[in-house]
């Protein structure tokens, strides 16, 4: 159990910094995994960078998602999944289109990826659910041009670790659970939604901005 995101991202950063990679930059997904890459990004002595990618929810089950869109409107769908929700297609659309104003909302508000071109990049999130999020955001910063990629997050379930093993080249996670029900919330005693406020004051407290978080 994690006391909160702060204290998962410091106990991450140590674990990144022990693989003996050398990292250029720290790419935090909105929102929650920019507390978690703040604090990783500042173990590594690194700038911290965001990526705005977002899962496309369930609509009866909003807290789960069947895919996720990336900064450039590309779709990753988790099949499997979406085979068993018997979702029309304009119900399909619908979803991914308000997800990508979503997106383009955040873009607006933090900005966009940094330059990652030929750069070895530490991708990082709150925790890792289905895993389609991170994969759509290594697909993403791949083409990009990064020329490795690091996945980190505090906990995830074993099947998702096992499916972003296949995009990362190195996956970082202090905690995997073999557990068919899952909630990266169950794992910290202190989680709430991040505010956009927030994410821009620990983007700015990185960046080199003025006051302490």
């Amino acid at each position: 159990m994690f006391l909160d995101r702060r204290h998962a991202g410091r106990l991450l950063g140590e674990a990144v910094a022990r693989t003996g990679e050398t990292v250029d930059r720290v790419l935090a997904i909105p929102n929650g995994g920019v507390v978690v890459g703040y604090e990783v990004a500042k173990k590594l002595g690194v700038d911290l960078g965001v990526v705005v990618v977002r899962k496309i929810p369930i609509p009866w089950n909003t807290e789960a998602g069947f895919g996720a869109v990336d900064p450039d409107g590309e779709v990753v769908l988790n099949k499997p999944l979406l085979d068993r929700l018997s979702l029309t297609g304009e119900e399909m659309e619908r979803l991914v289109l308000h997800v990508k104003k979503g997106i383009d909302e955040r873009v607006g508000k933090y900005g966009g990826i940094p330059n990652v071109n030929g750069k070895t990049a530490v991708i990082v999130d709150d925790g890792i659910a289905s895993g389609v999020t991170m994969v759509a955001t290594c697909i993403y910063v791949r083409r990009k041009g990064a020329g490795r990629i690091i996945a980190a997050a505090p906990v995830a379930p074993l099947h998702s670790l096992e499916l972003v093993k296949g995009y990362a080249d190195h996956v970082v996670v202090l905690k995997v659970v073999d557990a068919a029900m899952f909630a990266v919330a169950d794992h910290y005693e202190n989680w709430y939604d991040v505010p956009d406020e927030e994410v821009l004051q620990y983007l700015k407290e990185s960046r080199g901005g003025e006051g302490k978080l």
